[in-house]
Formats: structure tokens, sequence, C-alpha cells
């Protein structure tokens, strides 16, 4: 374009509708050449020159719908790989206490309109049938309403509890304060379960997005009426109880990552005088999901630990290397950037409302973790606490006054890495093979003592009103036999309390979760007594399939070790 000659014009007008069938747009043409002077024949150009031209043309705008076609293709697929994990992660998990029910209910349901039919049937043959179709249709369609009904609500559950202790309350003036700001009437778990609007329950159990009254009030400092976890912590125990409700999680997103199911058996040694040996876990045995570290993540949280400065700094141009620019936290978070204080930014407020805006959860720890040298706020914290306290414990004089390592570790709580994110979890310290492992049963499952009192408080003449006295409440947390009492008061001591908390984490753990997970992570630990240059040494040692035979062998040979 436009046209070289007369004699082109005149080819391409009097050939239009064979021209254009083959791509060729001869009304562009004409706009092209309008008001241009040509030859009336080009000099030296042929016939068979002019048509292998055309030619070319129509091969080029060929290989034009080709390559369209073959971007909108590829942007298909493109788009396809993107929604396929978007719709796998909301399809429901088939899970058998809901099947069971769901079943039931639903036969029953098929059952009854079947014998409504055959009330108002005299046809014996077709009533009789019509129970076997009824009741099979009401089955499936009943496990098939159950299944979604049952993950939806572990989901919501899901997004709307604050996992920390068994159902813990907060009061006070700073507590009555942030309960009117988030909107809850309670921080007790059904404080935040109660639907607040038709967008808080769509948000968190259709679109499952996590709440972000929960995560703040777990965020906020405890002298402003909350809890004071660090995000990571915070975002660690949501995934824990995502997986302990069987519920999927975004492999981009995990802060753990499974290692596959085997044998887990809680530990609590003592030595000859009856003190702890620092094996101490809690948790039920059996066959276990187990999870570590996100390898990626870890990497991720030493380098930023690496990165941060080794004396606190909280100025505001350092904060924001780690996260975003002023015009960035204006626009998400409607703050003024000159007004954003350290607490806003490492703390409840901005976390959570960056999670809530659609901002992804480890992108948040790693921006909301806070300048220190330990980098990701409550997650580097523990492996400090392991490197500096556990692993490279005190030493004692032996017999042959000899300095060698205390034979026994600290029962203290600080003593114990990963407080703040696990309850008792197991340590083992093995100096001759130069390796440690931590290691916890995530569940909310009754301990055997747990187990009995409960079949005590069902007995029809058990008197339910009766108060437990603090004393025996004092020795249940001293000995661990019974885990916190469980009830949202002070106050709120009866037998019948305690039963209904028991019923709760039965509920809980049994029901709505699949027995809970174990983090086990191993570390390589270094000879020599504790210095700097030896804590540095100290790396975790990731989970190979080969180390270990997951399957009935290893099993066995837990079961037959001492």
């Amino acid at each position: 374009m436009p046209y070289k000659s007369e004699a082109q014009r005149k080819y391409f007008n009097a050939n239009r509708d064979k021209l254009e069938a083959e791509g060729v747009d001869v009304d562009e043409w004409n706009e092209e050449s309008k008001g241009k002077a040509m030859p009336e024949k080009q000099a030296n150009y042929s016939v068979v020159q002019n048509m292998a031209w055309i030619s070319a043309q129509q091969e080029k705008s060929a290989e034009s719908i080709k390559d369209k076609l073959q971007s909108f293709v590829s942007q298909g697929i493109s788009s396809a790989k993107k929604a396929i994990p978007a719709v796998k992660h909301h399809l429901p998990k088939i899970r058998l206490p809901d099947t069971v029910a769901g079943a039931t209910l639903g036969g029953l349901g098929g059952l009854g309109y079947a014998g409504l039919r055959d009330f108002m049937s005299d046809n014996e043959e077709e009533d009789n049938a019509r129970y076997k179709t009824y009741g099979a249709l009401g089955a499936l369609g009943g496990a098939g309403v159950a299944n979604v009904v049952g993950d939806r609500t572990r989901r919501y559950i899901a997004n709307n509890t604050p996992a920390f202790s068994y159902g813990r309350n907060r009061t006070g003036p700073e507590a009555e304060a942030l309960k009117k700001k988030l909107g809850v009437t309670s921080f007790a778990p059904a404080g935040f379960l109660k639907p607040r609007s038709f967008k808080h329950v769509y948000d968190t159990a259709i679109r499952d997005k996590p709440d972000a009254a929960v995560w703040e009030f777990l965020n906020t400092a405890s002298d402003e009426g909350g809890v004071g976890l660090a995000p990571g912590i915070v975002a660690g125990r949501h995934e824990l109880l995502r997986r302990h409700m069987g519920l999927p999680v975004d492999p981009k997103q995990e802060i753990f990552h499974s290692t596959g199911r085997r044998w887990f058996q809680p530990e609590n040694l003592y030595d000859s005088d009856g003190k702890p040996t620092g094996i101490h876990s809690g948790g039920i045995a059996g066959v276990r999901e187990h999870l570590e570290f996100n390898k990626d993540f870890y990497k991720q949280m030493q380098q930023k630990a690496k990165n941060t400065p080794t004396k606190p700094n909280f100025a505001y141009d350092e904060k924001l290397k780690q996260g975003y620019t002023p015009e960035q936290i204006k626009e998400k978070f409607m703050l003024e950037p000159a007004k954003l204080t350290y607490s806003e930014f490492n703390r409840g407020p901005g976390f959570a409302r960056a999670v809530a805006d659609g901002m992804p959860i480890r992108d948040a720890i790693l921006a909301y973790s806070g300048d220190n040298k330990y980098g990701v706020s409550g997650l580097t914290t523990p492996n400090r606490r392991l490197k500096e306290r556990m692993i490279m414990s005190p030493r004692v004089q032996d017999e042959s006054g000899s300095m060698v390592p205390s034979p026994r570790l600290k029962e203290k709580k600080y003593d114990k890495p990963f407080n703040q994110l696990f309850a008792n979890h197991g340590v083992q310290i093995d100096r001759d093979k130069g390796k440690a492992r931590v290691y916890d049963h995530w569940d909310f499952g009754l301990k055997p003592a747990e187990r009995e009192l409960l079949k005590d408080y069902i007995k029809p003449s058990t008197e339910l009103d009766s108060v437990i006295p603090d004393q025996v409440i004092k020795d249940w947390d001293k000995s661990s036999v019974v885990d916190s009492f469980g009830t949202t008061g002070s106050d709120s001591r009866t037998k019948r309390d305690h039963r209904n908390a028991l019923l709760k984490r039965l509920f809980l753990n049994n029901i709505l979760g699949a027995g809970g997970p174990v983090v086990d992570m191993t570390y390589r630990i270094p000879e020599g007594p504790y210095s700097s240059e030896n804590v540095r040494n100290i790396e975790p040692i990731f989970f190979d399939r080969k180390q270990l035979d997951p399957g009935k062998r290893y099993i066995q040979d837990q079961l037959s070790s001492p």
C-alpha cells in the first residue's frame, strides 16, 4: 500500500471478491492510494511479478491470522492454568463423617418421600421399587450436599477462629475498646464465629478469606487488649488449623510443606530423679501427616535475617525497604505515611489489613516482620532460640572434671523453641550424630485423663453445677494431665463448663478435623560449646524420603521400639 500503478488498482478492484476471500482488504488499498499520482503501468513490472507480489501479501495476511489464533489459544491455555488451581482450591473434599451423616439424613428423607407416595398409591409393586429408588437417590444427594456444606462450614470456622489457647477471652477497658473497634462481642471463638454481616459470611465461607478481625486481635499488643503474637506466628497457626481440618493451602503460599504420613509417638521422658529430660511432647500416637518448614520460605526468612540491620532501627525509611512505598501504603491502607507508627507497620492493623486486602500471606509476613537482626518476626525468632538456648546447652563438669553438655535441659518456657507456635513440643538432641529434632503434634485431641473426666461428666448422677476446686485445676496444670481449662471466663469453673469445653475440642478434633498434623524439623548441629560461629553453622536438614520408610515397616519398627 498504496498501489504501484493504475493497472494494479484496476486488477484489485476487478478481482475484489476473490482477493477479499483470501484476506486482502481492497478498500484499505483504495483509501491509501486516494489522490496519489500513479503510472498507468509500473515499469518493468510484469503480470507474473504482480501476481507473485499479491501472493506474498496473502501469505502475510494468513500468517497474521495464524499468529492471532495461536495467541488466542495460548491466552486461553494460560487462563485455564490459572483457573484450574482456583477451582481445585474451592472444590469440597469428600469426608467420611459428612458423607455418613448426609447419606443417612438424605436416605431417610428419600424413604419418607417414598412412604408418602406409597400412602397415596395403591400399586404395591411400584411402591416397593420406589423405596429403593428414592432411598438411594436421597442418600446420594444428601452425601453430596453434606460434603459441600461441611467444607464451607470448616472454611468459615478456620477463617474466623483465633487459633490461640482454648477459648481464652480478654477483659478490661483496653479489651472492650478493641472489641468495639473489631465489631465482636467476645474474644472467645463464639464472639468471632457469630455472623456480623452477609459480606462477612460470604468472604470467609465462600471466598475463603481469613477474617481481618481475628488476625488483628492476635497481632495487637496485650497492653492494647490483644494477644501480641507476631505476624509469622499468626499465619503459621492459621495454616496449621486449615491443615488440621483438611482444607487446601496454596502451594505458593505455604509456610509448611508436607513430607507424607508416617508414625508419630509422643514422648514424656524423665530421669532417675523424676525430672523431665527435655524430651517432652504432647499429642496422640498414630499415623499422622508430617510437616516441616517450606524450603523456599525458610530461605527467604534466612535471607531477610542477613539483610536486616544488626541493631534495631525503627526509622520509617528503613521499614519501607522490606515493604511498600509511601504511595502504595497510602493507596492500600488509607494511612498517611507521615503518621504511620512502628506498631501500625509491624503489628496487627497493617498486617491484618494487608491480608484482608488481598496481599499474599507470605509476602505480608516478610513485609511486616519488623527491622531486627532475626529477620522474620515470629518464625526466625524460634530458630534463634533453638540455636542459642537449646542446641548449644550449658556445660557442666563430669566425674573427671571435664566440661560436658548438661545431661538435662531445663523445662522452662523460654527453653522451648516455637513455644508461641506449638504447645508441648519435644526437643531431641543427639550430639553423637550432630542432630537436633524439634517436633509437635498440632491437635485438639483429649488426653487419657480428659477422656476419663468426660465419661464421668456425661453420667446422669454427676452434679454438673458443682465447682471444680482451684487447687485441682492448679494440679492439672502442673502435671500437664489436663490442658488449659478452656472456658471463657475466670468464674466459669463448673463441671458443666469443663464438659462443654471438652466436647467442643472433641468435635473440633475428630469431626471437623482429621486428627492434626505433626510438625517435625531436624537440624544439623556442630561440635563444641556455644559460640556465635557454631550458632551460624546450625542449619535445617530437610526431609528426604530415602531416609525413612513411611510404610508399614517403619510403623512396625516404631511400635516395637522401647
